[in-house]
């Protein structure tokens, strides 16, 4: 599980490897969009649906200091680990 409780898709550092990592019990149920999600971005020169933007889930928000925020938060997530 990452910092911020999301997952991690993208491309990692270094050619040809895409991560789609970091989930928890959560990452099944969310196994359909992370998949689309993943094949748009890897067969596709279009955007993902409006909503998603690429680089939100990109490994490099954490050295960057701005991991994901939700404006709904779980407030126990932390507890829970």
């Amino acid at each position: 599980m990452t910092p911020d409780y999301n997952p991690i898709i993208g491309p990692a550092p270094g050619a040809g490897l895409y991560l789609c990592t970091g989930f928890s019990g959560h990452g099944y149920e969310l196994s359909p969009a992370a998949g689309r999600l993943v094949a748009d971005l890897l067969c596709s020169a279009s955007r993902p649906g409006p909503a998603i933007s690429p680089g939100d889930f990109r490994l490099e928000r954490f050295s960057e200091g701005r991991p994901l925020t939700s404006g709904h938060p779980y407030t126990a997530a932390a507890q829970m680990r």
